[in-house]
């Protein structure tokens, strides 16, 4: 499904505890070189949208958490898709969910950005599982 070495990852997660143990996670696997983790939908598109007139600072791939407070993972991914071609071509999406409710998980599919779904919280298992298909 990806590259085995991703340079930049953005971690969207209202839970502080969470995007520690993503970023913890990620680090000590080597899964990529830099690891950005923003607390909410709004910020992070803002955040995106800084790089509109030079992508190559990009993210290559989003871990998004699906229930947050102020505005959700699908809420974020309507807006996501809606943001300038240079910006969203090259961003992979990977859903979080505490919850793995079948109607996020089919939900979730039917949006063409999004690559994958994984229970959190994120573990070397589920991303070496991510990385292989």
């Amino acid at each position: 499904m990806l590259a085995d070495h991703v340079k930049k990852v953005l971690v969207i997660d209202d839970s502080e505890v969470d995007r520690f143990i993503a970023e913890r996670v990620m680090k000590k696997s080597g899964f990529a070189d830099e690891i950005v983790t923003i607390n909410g939908g709004q910020d992070s598109l803002a955040y995106l949208l800084s790089f509109d007139a030079d992508p190559s600072g990009l993210p290559e791939l989003i871990f998004l958490d699906i229930r947050m407070p102020e505005m959700d993972g699908f809420e974020f991914l309507d807006r996501f898709i809606s943001l300038p071609e240079n910006i969203i071509k090259n961003i992979t999406v990977v859903m979080l969910s505490s919850s793995t409710h079948p109607d996020d998980q089919r939900r979730a599919k039917e949006i063409s950005c999004v690559k994958g779904f994984i229970d959190k919280p994120i573990s070397q298992d589920k991303l070496q599982q991510m990385m292989t298909g």
